[in-house]
């Protein structure tokens, strides 16, 4: 859309920061609105890497990238030449958001739904093979807490005769 070739440079630039960002949300499964905003950070950091790569290797250096710092924003005009910028350019970075968040999200819960597989599997599998040389030691209980007993109304011992010990054998006569 922007009519200028990206340098390899730009690319590179792009690639690595892509995939050290990328590697800061890793170690849980996350879901759509999460991607689709990592996704949609990354759209303009790349938007912002490949203008600057593209305005720096004109012609001329750094002071026309200077001038031009304006076509980094998503909502800037379109370029003198007639390249596409402005609008389209902020479509199409919404539309590469939303597509790559909707596959990402869809091979992240595949990979996670594996895992989770991998694991069910491998913890009915691995004790049968893999036996520990030693037993954790036993976790040590808590005591109980104390609490009163409940005392019953006067009305339902009234007839009740309480007698510590084994009960006494009678002798026949």
């Amino acid at each position: 859309m922007s009519d200028h070739q990206t340098p390899l440079a730009g690319v590179a630039a792009g690639f690595a920061a892509v995939f050290a960002v990328a590697l800061a949300p890793t170690g849980r499964e996350r879901g759509y609105a999460t991607i689709l905003g990592w996704m949609l950070w990354s759209q303009f950091g790349l938007h912002v890497v490949f203008t600057a790569a593209q305005l720096l290797a004109e012609p001329g250096g750094a002071a026309p990238a200077a001038a031009h710092l304006g076509h980094t924003l998503p909502a800037a005009a379109p370029q003198e030449g007639g390249g596409g910028g402005g609008a389209g350019m902020f479509a199409v970075h919404v539309a590469a958001a939303a597509v790559s968040s909707w596959w990402l999200r869809g091979g992240e819960a595949a990979a996670f739904r594996l895992a989770r597989h991998l694991r069910a599997l491998l913890a009915d599998a691995l004790p049968r093979v893999v036996r520990p040389r030693w037993t954790p030691a036993p976790r040590p209980l808590a005591p109980a807490p104390v609490r009163p007993a409940p005392r019953l109304p006067a009305a339902v011992l009234r007839h009740a005769l309480v007698v510590r010990g084994p009960p006494l054998l009678l002798a026949a006569p």
